[in-house]
């Protein structure tokens, strides 16, 4: 008795089931996680559409059919043939993160996590008053469509924080008292920054470890008194001349004061630069 065998042989491509994803060509992302706002239409299984939010989610630029497919699995087909992956962030930093700002944090009243178009390119970002920190309300506009979303510029100052506490009677500031941090605290005094010129200030005021020094935190010294004996150095573009004078005035460093020739009573108008020290520049 003869048996007969019969083999099936199916094809690849219909050995596995094909599903589909179509997604939009502009996906705007305005949070760092998007949701399943980027798909439009999908008949495949939940873990694949996460996995396409995921690479969505972790990309910037365009991101093309052959490319996706590679990730995710031969037998799936999308649309549209790219994706444009455009991150609100960069856009806001590009025109408006100037003199230092930086973008802290982006969000939107839409219930969605990024603002998705299938044709329409972005046309402009309008922000009022974006040259400044704080809370900003952005205008994005698609051609006639108009969308609101809500951006915190911040920025960071460079600063100088106490190593340990230091007293307000301190005889002598050194820069070695201190430590230079980049802060987003923004103070109503300036910061203290030029370390080099801390020995010719004092405490105003005690300080503890970790305080940031500010402008109104130092007092300036007194390095010329009147009626004082002063190094001046007169400055040319070729030459230098080293004299005596006698301070008509007391002087802060960087103040101008009037100096006399004790022997001509010629005066000049001098520059505070150290202790007994000032400089004319002719």
């Amino acid at each position: 008795m003869k048996k007969t065998f019969f083999i099936i042989l199916f094809f690849p491509s219909l050995a596995f089931s094909i599903c589909s994803i179509e997604s939009y060509q502009y996906i705007y992302k305005i949070n760092k996680k998007l949701d399943q706002s980027i798909i439009k239409k999908a008949n495949c299984s939940q873990k694949m559409i996460k996995k396409f939010i995921k690479i969505v989610e972790n990309s910037e630029g365009k991101l093309s059919h052959n490319i996706l497919k590679t990730h995710l699995n031969e037998n799936i087909k999308l649309k549209p043939k790219f994706i444009e992956v455009i991150n609100f962030k960069t856009l806001i930093i590009k025109k408006y993160a100037k003199n230092g700002l930086r973008v802290k944090d982006i969000s939107s009243l839409l219930a969605s996590a990024s603002l998705n178009q299938d044709s329409e390119k972005l046309t402009k970002l309008k922000c009022a008053n974006c040259n400044n920190e704080g809370a900003k309300n952005i205008q994005v506009i698609f051609g006639k469509k108009k969308f609101w979303i809500n951006a915190t510029l911040s920025k960071k100052y460079k600063a100088f924080k106490a190593i340990t506490s230091l007293n307000r009677i301190t005889p002598v500031l050194s820069k070695n008292d201190f430590k230079p941090i980049q802060t987003e605290k923004k103070s109503y005094s300036p910061f203290f920054n030029n370390m080099e010129k801390i020995q010719y200030y004092k405490l105003n005021k005690s300080l503890k470890s970790g305080d940031l020094l500010k402008m109104n935190d130092l007092t300036p010294k007194k390095l010329i008194t009147y009626g004082q004996r002063v190094k001046l150095s007169i400055q040319t573009k070729t030459v230098t001349l080293k004299t005596i004078g006698i301070a008509k005035k007391s002087g802060h460093y960087g103040e101008f004061i009037e100096i006399e020739n004790p022997k001509s009573k010629k005066r000049f108008l001098a520059k505070v630069i150290d202790f007994n020290k000032a400089i004319v520049e002719l």
